[in-house]
């Protein structure tokens, strides 16, 4: 896949202020130890852990207002390429604040509203691309945006061939499932939803995850949180065992992870070395204080210490 070229979609991108703390106190002023203000976004995320790795995207997504232009001047510095729809408002500020001994609270803003042009302006940027190149869809979407959108446009491009990897939650994984994405990385809570059940073993995740197979979408990853990772396909079954570390912040580990991956597709890996740098990549954003950021001798050291076992299912 060395030709190809990868774009990462940010339907409803955001700026995320993370406001870290010792602890939240209830009844008085919680004073802040540091605040970073980052250009988000579950696809920006992805993009920003992917040029830490040395490989190069191009962002699509749709922003609005002075937080639109913060985002694009933020890419601008870190030399990766975007070309985001304008629409009327303000992108959205989300505010997390972390602590060491609560758990992270989230506010999150829903964003502008997207008319039905600027709609067909992505979709019709989106029929641009080529057999090579891979989409990388997640998060959530603004008003004006329909729950379908991801189907819509995986409808368009699985055609053609594009790998499609697709990474979000509630109605919008049910619908995204309808459009057979190549690639999915669930976490156990979004397969319960989707699955409307409580998982007590692996093999019954497995179970379900072989139905999903069944129906197209040829990759699952499957993260585990502090118990690892699974890889699913029609054929094989692979856990990865990931070591524990110093957990500073567990925001964007999940799109760290899903770079990780791309990075993995761009290499030829086979399916035992995805699940292995996805991994490393994922379990190393959590290292850092920002959202989604990876030292990359962080992932080496990592890469080293987990164990990948193939299932016999």
């Amino acid at each position: 896949m060395g030709s190809s070229v990868i774009y990462t979609l940010t339907c409803n991108p955001a700026i995320d202020r993370s406001i870290l703390v010792d602890s939240i106190n209830k009844v008085d002023v919680t004073r802040v130890k540091k605040t970073i203000r980052d250009a988000a976004g579950k696809g920006i995320n992805t993009s920003k852990v992917l040029k830490k790795l040395g490989v190069n995207s191009l962002n699509l997504g749709f922003i609005a207002g002075s937080n639109g232009v913060f985002i694009e001047e933020t890419l601008d510095q870190l030399h990766i390429k975007h070309a985001f729809i304008k629409c009327i408002g303000e992108t959205r500020e989300n505010i997390k604040v972390i602590s060491k001994s609560d758990n992270t609270l989230e506010f999150n803003e829903s964003g502008p509203t997207v008319s039905d042009k600027q709609l067909d302006d992505l979709y019709k940027y989106i029929k641009s691309l080529q057999k090579s190149d891979v989409l990388i869809m997640g998060g959530s979407v603004p008003n004006g945006v329909p729950k379908n959108i991801y189907m819509e446009i995986m409808n368009q491009l699985n055609t053609k061939g594009v790998t499609t990897i697709c990474d979000t939650s509630g109605d919008l994984f049910k619908e995204s499932i309808k459009g057979k994405p190549s690639i999915i990385k669930p976490n156990v809570f979004e397969l319960e939803q989707y699955f409307n059940k409580k998982y007590s073993t692996e093999q019954d995740i497995i179970n379900d995850c072989r139905l999903l197979n069944k129906e197209g979408i040829s990759l699952i990853f499957v993260s585990m949180g502090e118990d690892g990772a699974l890889l699913i396909t029609k054929d094989e079954v692979f856990k990865a065992h990931i070591p524990v570390v110093d957990v500073k912040s567990t925001v964007g580990a999940g799109d760290s992870f899903v770079a990780g991956i791309a990075y993995g597709l761009c290499n030829n890996q086979k399916h035992e070395e995805l699940l292995l740098t996805a991994c490393s990549v994922g379990t190393a954003s959590v290292l850092t204080e920002s959202t989604a950021e990876v030292n990359i001798e962080d992932v080496k050291e990592i890469m080293k210490q987990i164990k990948i076992e193939k299932l016999e299912v």
